[in-house]
């Protein structure tokens, strides 16, 4: 997995930095740990004086992929329709009420990606659920009720502002949902290791199967950078197993992703200074600090690259270890860089670079291979027991010659044409 850094100006007062993923797709079974160290990694940096690590907003551009912009209008008027709609719920007036919950519902399932959260689509599930219980339309008020614990199964009402017999069907509803057999739900995209959220709950990337899934309707979407987020609602059946494969659609943010790939695939101190420039550019950054993280035997190392806007070359810092101190040395080293010290320490977490391996201080190149045993003076390669072996097998084969021909054998040889 490949990432980068952005220190925007040098080590002075203010200075910004922003991490930003480049590789988002590699290695995802390692992915939430990765998280973990490049979070260390921020913290490290933020320690240093004068330093500010920038938002993860601002971290995701240019590759986060834009909100679609007629989900904005879209979701005041949801959120407008959801108050009036409560206003007749609590006037008795539940036909109106329940003409307005439902338009609201309806745009907020069709645009809940772009959501903060879903408390909305909760709150509107749970209103409608109850006017539907005033109207006496109990198997609807159900089903809303199952949707709001889908959304939230730690969910309970209070008798002390929600009518008891409204607590009472919401209690039997979670009853039947826990004791109901649960399924799984298995997730494909291409391409692969975009993030899922089910119920908007994160819950890892592509290709994933999430199993002890309760039966019925979750809200589903799938994102990664560079492409439009897919969405949709899917329905499990009780002890089910509902399978989906999704085709990602290439989005505004492609061109970056693109670039982010080539540059990893480049690998550190061989990506193109133009690329880096481009990229330095975009995020109006003084400095990029690449860190590739690799998986060698269950263990991380970090290898590290640096380019100031308007360099002529990307530099290589080392390849330091992702346990013990190797987090702290790779800041300490990055901001010795940047103030003009681009000497490579001799460090304990440093580990040595070789063609195909990276070799730790505590490891030892491999011993080189011994040396072929010496054969001649051994008495089964000297030249007289060959020629002895050589007279008895053509001796041999004269005499079963001999035999066959004159028919002593009792063999018949045959030769088929």
């Amino acid at each position: 997995m490949l990432l980068t850094i952005a220190w925007t100006g040098v080590a002075r007062s203010g200075a910004r930095i922003a991490v930003i993923e480049l590789v988002p797709r590699t290695d995802t079974e390692w992915r939430e740990q990765d998280l973990d160290v490049i979070e260390q990694l921020r913290k490290e940096l933020s320690s240093h004086p004068g330093i500010e690590v920038m938002s993860a907003d601002e971290e995701k551009a240019p590759f986060a992929e834009p909100a679609e912009e007629a989900w904005i209008p879209l979701a005041k008027r949801a959120l407008e329709q959801l108050a009036r709609g409560e206003k007749f719920t609590a006037s008795l007036k539940p036909r109106k009420a329940i003409k307005q919950l439902s338009g609201a519902l309806r745009i907020l399932r069709a645009i809940f990606p772009g959501l903060k959260n879903l408390s909305s689509l909760e709150r509107a599930h749970l209103m409608l659920g109850m006017t539907y219980q005033a109207l006496g339309k109990g198997r609807q008020a159900e089903h809303e009720y199952r949707m709001v614990l889908l959304l939230n199964p730690s969910r309970k009402l209070d008798e002390t502002t929600v009518n008891p017999v409204v607590v009472e069907k919401f209690d039997k509803v979670r009853q039947r949902l826990v004791t109901s057999m649960k399924g799984s739900i298995s997730l494909i995209s291409k391409p692969q290791g975009a993030r899922v959220y089910m119920d908007g709950r994160a819950l890892g990337y592509t290709p994933v199967t999430i199993p002890g899934v309760y039966p019925g309707e979750h809200y589903f979407s799938i994102a990664a950078g560079g492409y439009k987020t897919w969405f949709g609602v899917l329905r499990l059946k009780p002890g089910g197993l509902e399978k989906r494969e999704v085709f990602l659609q290439e989005g505004q943010s492609i061109g970056w992703v693109r670039l982010r790939n080539q540059m990893a695939r480049a690998g550190m101190g061989k990506m193109r200074v133009k690329d880096a420039q481009e990229l330095a550019s975009a995020l109006g950054a003084d400095w990029l600090l690449f860190v590739s993280i690799a998986h060698m035997g269950g263990a991380a190392t970090l290898d590290l690259g640096i380019f100031e806007s308007g360099g002529r070359e990307v530099g290589t810092l080392g390849i330091l270890t992702a346990e013990g101190d190797g987090i702290p040395a790779a800041a300490a080293r990055a901001r010795r860089w940047i103030e003009g010290d681009h000497s490579v320490p001799e460090h304990k977490t440093f580990v040595k670079r070789r063609k195909d391996a990276i070799i730790g201080d505590t490891h030892k190149p491999l011993p080189p291979p011994p040396p072929p045993p010496v054969e001649q003076d051994k008495w089964y390669t000297s030249w007289w027991f060959w020629t002895a072996v050589g007279a008895v097998v053509a001796g041999a084969a004269t005499t079963t010659t001999l035999l066959l021909m004159r028919g002593e054998s009792g063999i018949d040889v045959q030769v088929y044409r």
